[in-house]
């Protein structure tokens, strides 16, 4: 790793960019988060459930509770979610 001069970093913080640049993609690329939510929660428990990834890692208990809500409402409220999430998330 030395060689490469690759770092090594704490998973905590691996989990979050990879979140981060999951989200990025999800909305640059116009995909439905709501077939994302998933990764998002195996992310976190990955990262042994880490304070950082809470707003993702808990979508999918919160769209299930949200099921009075029709399904334009709760892609449009996990989308603003993601990009508040982009914006707050070190680069």
């Amino acid at each position: 790793m030395e060689e490469w001069e690759i770092s090594n970093i704490p998973v905590g913080e691996a989990a979050l960019r990879i979140a981060r640049s999951i989200a990025q993609d999800i909305l640059r690329g116009g995909e439905d988060p709501l077939r994302h939510i998933r990764d998002f929660e195996q992310l976190w428990i990955l990262a042994d459930h880490s304070e950082e990834l809470r707003s993702l890692g808990t979508l999918d208990d919160e769209v299930s509770i949200a099921h009075g809500q029709s399904l334009v409402v709760i892609r449009e409220w996990v989308t603003e979610r993601l990009r508040n999430f982009i914006q707050s998330a070190p680069a």
